[in-house]
């Protein structure tokens, strides 16, 4: 089985359609402005839009010396806004947690690092770096140097690996995956399905999928998928059950109720 970096040396290969984009990006100069624009949110409800406002904040410098600035290119967007915005991570009475806000959502970050502090060593201004911290919707945002994952080019692809492409490659990783194996993943058509049917095909193992329609059907027979399962038109347990007698050798499963409990029923011994 690949690596965790060599399985991300694949998925973020630049295409030559971004490759002139990113140049410019990247060899753009790096102005430190007195203050930057950000989304915060300022009120507890799963209105997302209610919840939010774009405010205008200092940029406060010097930075820390233990700390890193990174200019903000591109953000990932993920249904957890609208939890977090909810008051759904956080402990407390909902006056508890008002009295804390604003909060500063977004999760997932591509950019450019502007400034360094004095005691980070490892890192320079200009480098493209991903982070996976709150704050993401933002021009600017400060974080420890630690968090900091160099990438070959801030380009949008970088955003979605780090949530769903990380998901994915840690969960296979841990199931031990190697080559020759069957592997099931379901809701296979979302954001962290279809990286776990990459990586498994990448591995050299046979891949079934379930999924919810023709269009997503389509879509992972594209991704190379042997075996797709289109739940609205044919059982998953009878599917699993008639032509995997034996079983499945590792599940990815993302779902639960019914297709946890098929699933779980599909695995072979061992699996």
């Amino acid at each position: 089985m690949p690596t965790s970096s060599q399985e991300a040396k694949t998925l973020t290969v630049i295409p030559s359609s971004l490759k002139k984009t990113v140049s410019s990006v990247v060899n753009s100069t790096i102005e430190i402005p007195h203050t930057f624009e950000q989304l915060i949110i300022h009120t507890l409800t799963r209105n997302f839009r209610n919840a939010t406002r774009t405010v205008r904040a200092p940029l406060k410098l010097p930075i820390k010396p233990d700390h890193v600035l990174l200019k903000i290119i591109y953000a990932g967007v993920n249904a957890g806004d609208v939890e977090y915005s909810n008051n759904g991570y956080l402990s407390g009475t909902k006056e508890e947690i008002s009295s804390k806000l604003p909060f500063y959502p977004g999760l997932e970050v591509v950019g450019l690092i502007a400034l360094v502090g004095d005691e980070v060593k490892n890192l320079k201004v200009g480098t493209p770096a991903a982070i996976l911290n709150m704050g993401a919707y933002s021009e600017f945002t400060m974080v420890p140097s630690e968090l900091i994952i160099p990438v070959e080019s801030p380009y949008l692809e970088v955003v979605a690996m780090l949530a769903s492409g990380l998901t994915a490659s840690i969960a296979l990783e841990a199931s031990h995956m190697e080559s020759g194996e069957t592997v099931l993943v379901t809701a296979a058509a979302g954001g962290t399905g279809q990286f776990a049917v990459q990586l498994a095909k990448l591995a050299g193992n046979k891949v079934v999928a379930t999924c919810g329609g023709k269009d997503k059907a389509i879509f992972l027979r594209d991704l190379g998928v042997d075996r797709v399962i289109n739940y609205k038109d044919e059982s998953v347990k009878d599917v699993l059950k008639n032509e995997f007698p034996k079983g499945v050798d590792i599940v990815y499963e993302s779902v639960g109720g019914d297709m946890f409990d098929s699933c779980f029923d599909a695995l072979a011994t061992f699996g």
